[in-house]
């Protein structure tokens, strides 16, 4: 029976075997009647001839000798000498390792004595690959292909580039430096360095790639802005923890020698020390399955032995161990194990020893509580996915990079303490699962990344990169954030447009990013269209240190009920930028100005102020400008339009009318506001038909008579207007004089009732 353990890392092996010799000595030939075989006890063996082997390429090795010494000597009736004995040792094995972990050892035990000839035993050795290929092969794979996930991530994502390149590149070295770790060092390659060095190259390339597509794409868009070994199979034995299980036990041992019958009166059971148990037989029982065992003597050596009158020896001792246990890892970890320990006689056959258990001999104890073991196991799970934008490009990359590794430690951990078997267990299957899940998350976000890109390309119809491709991006980055959507802001035939604003963005302190993403972008692309439709080139138009005015303009433009496109491409444009320089002169901020509901009014009256001989700035400029828009308003108060009303060259004449409204007790606004307005007019006309200059006319302190002698005319049959262009209208006047040369006031004086008579006697004349 031999049970071999492999060791790579000191190119040696152990192995626990029966070394049996048989031999003839004349000496010992005898010839007793009956006796066919003499069973001689192991004490013996220090008086007989042995014959002087040893093992050449041992290293270190030691015999059994639980519950005794592990040996066996036979003697029959014509001197041959049988001899067994039970060895562990470990011995050299010199490996060639170039396929390795797909190679096949020839390893061998050479028997010899100093005198005489030599054997040897071959081990002809094949490794087993199950392990190799579920815990290096299939991982290896996998970590490659999960670094070709850099191929299908956009060049922009360098955080996740990054990130999924170092980590595969230290996955690799980690796997590679753990497969090799108890490997012996030799100078040659090996099969598995020749895998791993292919494995890293891919992942290296990989990163490489990305570093060299990365300096292209920078280099380009400048151009353009221009313009496993396993870690031990087979250990040494007595260190090896795979298939074994640890047990502290009682064991106790019954039988009946004669020789020790005694017959004291009062005496039923002799207990005798210790010590004495060296001058009794005792069975030669050792355990088959046993590793590795040790009595325990603290304080004392714990052993008990009672004798009974009829000459039954009770013997008990205690000792732990670890015995041998081959497990099927079919269901690992829901498999369920039967392990035993076998008790058995070393030197005597059963027709001498007989060992049988008595009733109810064996014994658990009821708090018993093993680690792994027990009635029942848990099985707990872990899911580790979350979900992320297919945009959230560095935190999917993370995320999925943390849970493949994590399943990956956790495999290599769930496994470690676990005998490597070359078949696929339960577990191995479970982990396989997992590791696909997770890894089947990552491959999903590759390919969605790669086609939402795609999509994205075939929409913006920019197959390949053009040199505007950088404008376009930030442009698009624009659209996104107003309401309309990227296919019909980018569709725009307005496009080229866009893209010069942002040329002139560049040109600004501002950066592009900056600029583009200001939320006046419209605003701008409007004034600009402007600034194509004049004669102007747009970019010394945009440059223009005008522009914030233009803009303010255009909000004007915004909230009227023109479109501002309309209202840009006015040729009144400039009008409205010297009405808003007016502005800037003013106490009032430009944006006060502007928005003021009375723009349209103030432009109107500009060009009023541009048909006289003022120029429109002092015009505008004038403290009057108030004053101008009441008179405006009163324009529009009546049936003409407001253009009619202010392109009428009598605007000056009522300007002046409202003058003299402010020269009056009554407010601007009651003076204009009065129904009488045209009368006033009408007077100004005469005035103005007169020798005197309407100022002087106007100014005249008769104006009061002026206007009631007005009032009568309107209470008479004639209208104002023939009225007031009688030739009579002289001696109204001087009529009036004649009043104010009485006693009696104007007012008084016209209000008489003689007022009619007068003006009769007058007409006579």
């Amino acid at each position: 029976m031999i049970f071999p353990t492999v060791m790579n890392i000191f190119q040696d092996y152990s192995m626990s075997f029966y070394f049996r010799q048989s031999w003839t000595d004349l000496r010992l030939r005898y010839n007793f009647t009956n006796v066919d075989v003499l069973e001689i006890d192991t004490k013996m063996i220090s008086d007989l001839w042995l014959p002087d082997v040893y093992i050449i390429n041992e290293k270190r090795a030691s015999f059994h000798d639980i519950t005794v010494p592990n040996k066996l000597i036979n003697i029959y009736p014509d001197g041959r000498v049988f001899y067994s004995a039970r060895i562990t040792g470990t011995f050299t094995c010199s490996m060639d390792l170039h396929k390795y972990p797909l190679d096949r050892q020839i390893c061998d035990i050479k028997f010899e004595s100093l005198n005489y000839t030599c054997v040897g035993l071959k081990f002809y050795l094949e490794r087993n690959k199950g392990y190799y290929i579920t815990q290096i092969y299939v991982p290896s794979i996998l970590v490659i292909i999960l670094s070709w996930v850099n191929f299908w991530l956009s060049v922009e994502a360098v955080p996740a580039r990054i990130s999924l390149g170092l980590l595969t590149v230290l996955t690799m070295s980690t796997q590679s430096a753990s497969a090799l770790s108890n490997l012996q060092k030799i100078s040659y390659v090996k099969a598995l360095d020749v895998w791993l060095a292919v494995c890293l190259a891919f992942v290296f390339g990989a990163l490489i790639e990305f570093a060299y597509v990365n300096v292209t794409a920078r280099v380009e868009q400048r151009r353009k802005m221009a313009y496993t070994v396993m870690s031990k199979f087979l250990e040494n034995r007595k260190k090896n923890k795979e298939e074994d299980y640890s047990m502290s036990f009682y064991f106790r041992q019954i039988w009946t020698d004669y020789r020790l019958r005694y017959n004291f009166f009062g005496v039923e059971v002799l207990e005798l020390d210790t010590k004495i148990i060296q001058q009794l037989w005792v069975p030669d029982v050792y355990v088959i399955n046993e590793k590795r065992a040790i009595f325990h003597d603290i304080t004392l050596p714990n052993k008990l032995i009672n004798i009974y009158p009829d000459g039954k020896i009770f013997y008990s001792s205690r000792f732990s161990g670890t015995f041998s246990c081959n497990m099927e890892l079919y269901k690992y970890p829901l498999d369920r194990q039967i392990c035993d320990i076998q008790f058995q006689s070393y030197a005597f056959s059963e027709n001498t020893i007989v060992i049988r258990w008595q009733e109810n001999a064996s014994v658990i104890n009821r708090g018993l509580e093993l680690p792994q073991f027990n009635l029942t196991r848990h099985r707990p799970f872990i899911c580790d996915e979350t979900f992320n934008g297919v945009d959230a490009v560095p935190a999917r990359i993370s995320l999925g990079l943390l849970t493949v590794l994590t399943m990956t430690t956790q495999s290599a951990a769930a496994l470690k303490s676990l005998h490597k078997v070359s078949y696929i267990t339960a577990l191995d299957v479970w982990l396989a699962v997992c590791l696909i899940f997770v890894f089947a998350a990552f491959i999903e976000f590759a390919y969605v990344n790669v086609t939402a890109r795609v999509e994205q390309r075939r929409k913006f119809d920019i197959p390949v990169m053009k040199n505007k491709e950088k404008v376009e991006i930030e442009i698009h980055a624009y659209c996104l954030s107003r309401r309309f959507t990227p296919i019909a802001c980018l569709q725009d035939s307005r496009l080229l447009l866009v893209y010069k604003i942002h040329a002139y963005c560049l040109s600004t302190r501002f950066t592009h990013i900056v600029c583009l993403q200001d939320s006046r972008l419209l605003l701008v692309y409007k004034i600009h269209a402007y600034c194509l439709s004049t004669r102007f080139t747009h970019i010394a138009c945009l440059q223009d240190s005008r522009l914030l005015l233009v803009y303010k303009i255009h909000a004007y433009c915004l909230s009227t009920r023109f479109t501002p496109i309309a209202c840009l491409q006015d040729s009144r444009l400039l009008l409205v930028y010297k009405i808003h320089a007016y502005c800037l002169s003013t106490r009032f901020t430009p944006i006060a100005c502007l928005q003021d509901s009375r723009p349209l009014l103030v432009y109107k009256i500009h060009a009023y102020c541009l048909s006289t001989r003022f120029t429109p700035i002092a015009c505008l400029q004038d403290s009057r400008l108030l004053l101008v828009y009441k008179i405006h308003a009163y324009c529009l108060s009546t049936r003409f339009t407001p253009i009619a009303c202010l392109q009428d060259l009598r605007l000056l004449l009522v300007y002046k009318i409202h003058a003299y409204c402010l020269s009056t007790r009554f407010t601007p606004i009651a003076c204009l506001q009065d129904s009488r307005p045209l009368l006033v007019y009408k007077i100004h006309a005469y005035c103005l038909s007169t020798r005197f200059t309407p100022i002087a006319c106007l100014q005249d302190s008769r104006r009061l008579l002026v206007y009631k002698i007005h009032a009568y005319c309107l209470s008479t049959r004639f209208t104002p207007f023939a009225c007031l262009q009688d030739s009579r209208l002289l001696l109204v006047y001087k009529i009036h004089a004649y009043c104010l040369s009485t006693r009696f006031t104007p007012i008084a004086c016209l209000q008489d009732s003689r007022l009619l008579l007068v003006y009769k006697i007058h007409a006579y004349c």
